[in-house]
Formats: structure tokens, C-alpha cells, sequence
């Protein structure tokens, strides 16, 4: 087991014993465990309950895989801005003028689109994903 898995074991069952000397409850917020390699599964157990190992899970609106690719993340927030845009299209087909369009387009469609985006690993293939995106029309202005 890695010296970082034991520091976590160690401090969390510190957590436990004191939170139990001092009378206080605690909820179990997360219960799967995550890696970026596929080793062998890890084996955590707190107060008798082994956690859940997972191939992918969402944290904070944002989608995590056991390989730290950002591929499925990628095409995730692709959906989202084509319902974005789907949900509003009435007010981006309609006659305002084009640089409102433009604004909006970037208020609705591009805040969801690129939340995360500053901590994504691109590669080649992301990237030809993103590129086909631009070039439906997507990302003008």
C-alpha cells in the first residue's frame, strides 16, 4: 500500500475515534474511491463498510475517470450546449439582431459548454472533437 493511502487511512480513522470521543455524527458524503491508473481494486474500510471502486463518477458538475481523460467530459458538455441551445432555439432563431444573438449564444450555450474546461488534458482526438463542434457554427463570434 503507497505511504498517501496509509496518511488517509490513518487520519480518517483519527476523524473517527475523535469525532466519537467528542460525541459528534458525521455523514458519509462520498463512498467510492478513484484512481487514474487500473491497479488492482483498493481496498478502504470505514467503520466496516468497504468503499465502492468506480470506473467513473461526477464531482462537483464535472465528470472524473479511472484513466484522468477528459474525452467523455468532453462530449458531456457538447450534449449539454446542444440542449442549451436546443431549449432556447426559438430565441436564437428569431429576428434579434446579431450581436445580441452572439451575447446570448455566449451566455447560454458557452457558460455550460466550457465549465472546467482550464483543467482538461486535450488530446488528439478531444481536440478533433472540439473541431467539429467549431464547425457546426457553434463557436462563431
Amino acid at each position: 500500500m503507497n505511504s498517501f493511502l496509509l496518511l488517509f487511512i490513518f487520519l480518517f480513522d483519527s476523524f473517527i475515534a475523535s469525532s466519537r470521543l467528542l460525541r459528534l455524527s458525521y455523514i458519509y458524503i462520498h463512498t467510492h474511491t478513484h484512481t487514474h491508473t487500473k491497479p488492482l481494486p483498493v481496498k478502504i474500510m470505514i467503520n466496516q463498510k468497504q468503499l465502492e471502486n468506480v470506473e467513473s463518477f461526477k464531482y462537483l458538475g464535472s465528470i472524473l475517470t479511472c484513466d484522468g481523460r477528459c474525452t467523455f467530459e468532453i462530449t458531456s458538455r457538447i450534449a449539454m450546449a446542444k440542449a442549451a441551445f436546443n431549449k432556447k432555439r426559438a430565441l436564437f432563431t428569431s429576428t434579434l439582431d446579431l450581436k445580441l444573438k452572439k451575447k446570448l449564444v455566449k451566455c447560454y450555450i458557452w457558460n455550460r459548454t466550457l465549465h472546467g474546461a482550464e483543467t482538461w488534458t486535450l488530446r488528439a482526438v478531444d481536440q478533433n472533437t472540439w473541431k467539429i463542434f467549431f464547425k457546426c457554427g457553434a463557436a462563431e463570434g
